[in-house]
């Protein structure tokens, strides 16, 4: 089956890479090129990709079953499990930046020999009686058996087949910025699988542990503080 993914994020990719090696031949389209050449990466329309995140235990059961050579390169980039200090032996997720995360992730799917990784953008879905045959990429027609929108909740191609959002103010913001360890400098005390936690009157703050000697502080407040 040819199929076509809209979104080189952590689930399009993935996604890719598991249908491919169902034996599948998958396209993954995104505008974004990927990770420069040094490694940095300002990743296009996905605004919180320099905040902290949380890869949890379910991401590493997934890796393992679907991906296994992935985990030993996320190692080899600096990432780690996340344990707990009266816990080595029990991971928790992994400890990195969503950055490296995905860019490790990124260079599994680009030499997966199903998976073809194309830059460009998604203008519309193309359907003949009644189901989507392909997309319209940069203005012309790529015809697919299966498409999957992976773009996020934000994006514009799956905007009629689903519901408005319901929501509002939840009452809280939040600002981060990532560190790098001096040489040498200890991480200092754990008290949750990722870092470090402590509540306060009216704010709370996070130090997110990631790879390779960087964390990042976050602090949560009050919206009307």
């Amino acid at each position: 089956m040819r199929i076509g993914i809209v979104g080189a994020g952590p689930t399009g990719l993935f996604t890719a890479v598991a249908l491919a090696r169902r034996g599948h031949e998958v396209t993954v389209i995104d505008r974004d090129p990927g990770p420069a050449d040094d490694a940095t990466w300002d990743r296009r329309a996905v605004m919180q990709f320099h905040h902290p995140h949380a890869f949890r235990r379910q991401v590493v059961d997934a890796v393992w079953a679907e991906i296994p050579e992935m985990w030993d390169a996320l190692l080899a980039a600096g990432c780690r499990p996340a344990t707990m200090p009266d816990q080595p032996d029990t991971i928790f997720g992994v400890r990195a930046r969503r950055m490296t995360f995905e860019r490790v992730l990124r260079a599994t799917a680009a030499v997966e020999p199903r998976v073809q990784l194309r830059v460009g953008h998604a203008d519309a879905v193309a359907v003949e009686g009644g189901r989507a045959v392909g997309l319209i990429v940069d203005g012309s027609r790529a015809d697919f058996d299966l498409v999957l929108d992976a773009s996020g909740r934000n994006g514009r191609l799956g905007r009629d087949f689903r519901s408005p959002a319901e929501g509002g103010d939840c009452g809280i913001g939040y600002v981060s910025r990532q560190y790098q360890l001096l040489p040498g400098a200890d991480e200092g005390p754990y008290n949750f699988p990722l870092g470090f936690f402590a509540g306060y009157d009216r704010y709370m703050s996070f130090i997110f542990v990631h790879d390779s000697g960087t964390f990042s502080a976050l602090i949560v407040r009050a919206r009307d503080d």
